[in-house]
């Protein structure tokens, strides 16, 4: 079995968007690699994949060949892991860059939307043993011998796959944000970090739209068990551990954009339940009731032909927005939410969800954000995210 005698880094877009960047993120992985291994994943530098998509629409705007699409928004990967082997090298450390193939990373065959089957080493251990930094392209791998991609933050995936492969104690993400929040600390300024979560606690947010860790990454880690350390790039300072040791968190806030609503007779409203792709049967204080769809509103137009629904739709409604709360509060808060918010709500065990306009999101969340109270968070020793 190969062991990491270190930790795996993987370091987003954002932290890579300029030749600035990225010599800081080299001098962060050499403080790691001082008296330790160390394997870096890397994603696109901020905006490339978009850039590439773009160019791939000017010449095919729909149903592209899956193949080559794989082929082109791949490059944005390899690019930034050769300038960042590039900038570890001019600091007198070897470092060696290396493509989701070369790395051994296969996976499933669905272009675009790959899932790793497992990890090959070797070609990473042999250069480990050489004194190298490998640097790995993130957001790819192969299948029968062609380039695959991962999906949007696919390489949070391939960072916490070669953790475990490779049986690092942890695998670091550093992103844009100190951490991980009760909620989106770009959409509601007095957000507040979490110092620690478990598994299921990452996962069920990832699930529900956070996007600080890619949701099949969490997934993964939660059956893996493969802790990771969430963290910010360019301000050190407290991070979140994610591991198995069950903590206590507050209240947390996730949102997804996108939903599209259907209001339908009751007979409609049974034969949508049914369906494995809808977010639920939503009602309001009036008792009133709706299904959510997170697709796009042609997809739902073409659900209600198919499943011969014309005569008991009453109503669609496009671009509104989910906003989910995680949490253990009392039936009271419970209630004061429905009160308070006045729209479709849902409840489960350990959740309960609300439908708004788009356009209401931000005021939304700030609002949910105040109403929770979150003096409940204790201060606790922050964990500084300095290697």
């Amino acid at each position: 079995m190969i062991f990491l005698k270190g930790s795996v880094l993987k370091f987003g877009g954002s932290s890579l968007a300029t030749i600035d960047k990225i010599e800081h993120v080299a001098n962060i992985i050499l403080k790691h690699s001082v008296n330790h291994e160390i394997v870096v994943v890397v994603s696109a530098m901020m905006g490339e994949t978009d850039r590439l998509v773009s160019l791939g629409n000017q010449i095919f705007d729909n149903h592209h060949p899956e193949r080559e699409m794989d082929q082109l928004i791949s490059n944005g990967e390899t690019i930034t892991a050769a300038l960042l082997a590039l900038a570890i090298k001019k600091r007198g450390r070897d470092a060696v860059s290396l493509t989701g193939w070369q790395a051994g990373i296969h996976t499933t065959y669905h272009p675009q939307n790959a899932t790793i089957n497992s990890c090959d080493t070797t070609r990473i251990r042999e250069a480990l043993d050489r004194g190298q930094i490998p640097v790995v392209t993130g957001f790819q791998g192969v299948s029968n011998s062609d380039v695959t991609t991962l999906g949007r933050g696919g390489s949070d995936l391939t960072a916490i796959a070669l953790s475990n492969a490779l049986k690092a104690e942890l695998c670091w993400i550093y992103t844009d944000v100190e951490g991980v929040y009760n909620v989106d600390p770009r959409m509601v300024p007095d957000a507040k970090l979490i110092p620690q979560m478990d598994f299921e606690t990452l996962y069920k947010i990832a699930l529900s739209g956070a996007k600080v860790v890619q949701f099949q990454a969490a997934a993964y880690a939660k059956k893996m068990e493969q802790a990771i350390r969430v963290c910010a790039t360019h301000k050190p300072g407290a991070g979140t551990l994610i591991n198995a040791q069950r903590v206590t968190t507050p209240p947390l806030i996730a949102y997804k954009r996108g939903i599209v609503l259907i209001q339908a007779t009751k007979k409609g409203l049974e034969i949508l339940e049914e369906r494995q792709d809808q977010l639920g049967i939503f009602e309001n204080l009036q008792n009133e009731k709706i299904v959510a769809f997170e697709m796009e509103e042609t997809r739902v137009s073409n659900l209600i032909i198919n499943e011969r629904l014309d005569e008991e739709i009453i109503k669609t409604d496009s671009r509104w927005c989910v906003i989910s709360i995680h949490y253990s509060i009392s039936p009271f808060v419970e209630a004061m939410l429905k009160k308070e918010l006045k729209t479709y709500f849902l409840i489960s065990n350990d959740s309960i969800m609300f439908l708004f306009p788009e356009y209401l999101l931000q005021d939304q969340l700030i609002k949910i954000n105040h109403l929770l109270d979150f003096k409940q968070i204790k201060d606790k020793e922050p964990v500084d995210c300095k290697p």
